[in-house]
């Protein structure tokens, strides 16, 4: 009756915690993807919305002005901000902190979907820039002048998609120590109580 008792009591336990372990790691990763997507769509709306207006007042984006402004939004939002021109070559990379020389052309299909569907959210590889895959957000711009100032412009903003799961894996550890503190505490309880039935 003892053993029987303990685990049936050890069970229940086990699969409550099972369920909750599980329902906290899904809603929490979706969370923190969720929570990445909005501040890249955000930092890609101020950098988009903020290259139209000066564009209309100036006849380019290559001042220290702007390369000041896209820097700070860089370094504030810890990512990298990436400024192409109609065929998708990078004209501004920077991580706030250093100007990048890419002397590359993004993916053809990635720069197809920002101007054919008015923008992008995902991850994705951006060749010659990340080895890794990153969570890129852009949006094209809409007015502008000079030779290649076109309403077929983008901006990007790329955050690396590892620190999400850095972020989750340390929140994940902290959780199962904590269910595993608990349901060891639970299970001492619950056999000092089955045997003192």
């Amino acid at each position: 009756m003892y053993r029987r008792q303990l685990i049936m009591m050890i069970s229940i336990i086990a699969l409550s915690f099972t369920m909750l372990s599980t329902a906290f790691m899904l809603l929490s990763y979706r969370y923190m993807i969720q929570d990445e997507r909005d501040d890249a769509a955000r930092n890609v709306g101020y950098i988009a919305t903020f290259t139209t207006s000066y564009l209309q007042q100036n006849a380019s984006i290559q001042t220290d002005f702007y390369r000041n402004y896209i820097a700070s939004i860089a370094l504030i939002s810890d990512c990298i901000v990436l400024v192409a021109d109609p065929q998708g070559e990078v004209v501004y990379a920077t991580d706030g902190s250093y100007f990048y020389n890419y002397e590359t052309t993004l993916p053809t299909r990635l720069v197809e979907h920002v101007f054919e569907e008015n923008g992008y959210t995902g991850l994705t590889i951006l060749p010659g820039i990340t080895q890794e895959s990153q969570y890129v957000a852009a949006l094209p711009i809409t007015t502008g002048s000079g030779p290649w100032m076109t309403d077929r412009a983008m901006v990007l903003v790329a955050a690396d998609a590892s620190r999400i799961t850095e972020m989750w894996n340390a929140t994940a550890t902290i959780f199962f120590f904590s269910v595993m503190s608990v349901l060891l505490i639970a299970i001492v309880t619950c056999s000092i109580m089955s045997a003192y039935q």
